[in-house]
């Protein structure tokens, strides 16, 4: 039997911003605000080729409008995502996928960044945002529809659309969890120290994972549950989205 892969796993913090704690833990308070970051993740493959989980923020300006100052993202100069491949000697041309977990501005807004990537996203949440049953509640600042548009067309014949358990790349599995969103995807990769669990906004923060405690931002309470119990029954260590702990329980980037 050929051995799985391995990949190397790095974080890419690339803005950050405070939201009301009701956003990050279902039943939270309103006006108690907490600190989150907005990550990317960086795969290298044993081939040396590179990967991208999610994209981070296009453009601060575009989802301030209408939020109090407290509530603004912020992206320095040298956290976007292009200075920070830059910073490692990585054109945008030379990633080869990006993997969205789900379609929200924050994840999703960068991919025409990278005009030889193959996008992967999952059927359900694609359909979600394509034809949507409520599409009034489909609000820019969150679903950036000229993003869809582009997928559609420049991006459509790079757009991959997969199903619950599919390899995506060798050795790397989706894992369609939903809760979040009706196609949130967790990516399941495989590293030098064993399975790794990318889990994108089914858990916002450690605290998620470690308390059973449901984000608030949900489509689905008993959804989340389920992705919750299959992530636990698996037992790989998982990354949240947002969390700035990450940051302190990986110092330097490095995940495993």
């Amino acid at each position: 039997m050929t051995p799985s892969p391995s990949y190397q796993v790095e974080w890419l913090a690339v803005g950050s911003t405070r939201v009301p704690e009701q956003i990050l833990f279902h039943l939270g308070s309103s006006t108690t605000l907490h600190p989150v970051t907005a990550y990317v993740f960086l795969l290298t493959g044993p081939d040396g080729r590179v990967h991208l989980v999610d994209t981070g923020v296009r453009d601060p300006a575009e989802i301030n409008a209408g939020r109090p100052p407290e509530r603004h993202w912020h992206v320095a100069p040298a956290q976007t995502l292009a200075a920070r491949l830059a910073a490692r000697g990585i054109a945008p041309e030379t990633v080869a996928t990006v993997l969205l977990t789900h379609l929200h501005y924050d994840h999703c807004s960068q991919v025409a960044l990278f005009p030889r990537a193959t996008i992967v996203v999952s059927r359900p949440e694609w359909e979600s945002v394509v034809a949507p049953a409520h599409p009034d509640l489909l609000r820019f600042t969150r679903y950036p529809r000229d993003v869809y548009g582009w997928m559609v067309t420049t991006g459509w014949s790079r757009l991959r659309l997969v199903a619950d358990d599919e390899e995506v790349l060798p050795g790397i599995r989706a894992w369609i969890v939903g809760g979040h969103t009706p196609g949130s995807t967790a990516y399941v990769v495989p590293t030098r120290s064993g399975p790794l669990v990318l889990a994108g906004d089914m858990l916002n923060t450690y605290a998620n994972w470690e308390h059973a405690h449901p984000p608030g931002l949900l489509v689905d309470l008993a959804g989340w549950f389920a992705g919750y119990e299959r992530l636990r029954r698996f037992g790989a260590p998982v990354v949240p989205s947002h969390d700035p702990e990450l940051a302190r329980r990986a110092p330097g980037g490095l995940i495993a």
